[in-house]
């Protein structure tokens, strides 16, 4: 399922961290154009700035990164 929702969004970030699967986003990135991503979510947090971000390993650049939760324009479990 696709979600856009901001309460769906949290609860399959919430629920790909638990299950240690990933998820696929489709990310803005400031500037360019949006890109999907596969993410391998370890952990959210909420920052002293009150912004939410993912820290996850990111299949595109083979690192692990920050992603800010509102950049999240769309995202679904991956499944097999």
């Amino acid at each position: 399922m696709t979600t856009t929702d901001t309460v769906a969004l949290y609860d399959l970030i919430h629920d790909c961290i638990r299950a240690e699967q990933p998820m696929v986003v489709l990310y803005a990135t400031e500037g360019a154009t949006d890109k999907a991503r596969v993410l391998h979510p370890a952990c959210l947090i909420t920052t002293k700035t009150g912004a939410d971000i993912v820290r996850a390993h990111d299949s595109l650049s083979g690192e692990t990164k920050t992603f800010r939760v509102d950049r999240i324009r769309a995202a679904h479990h991956l499944t097999a």
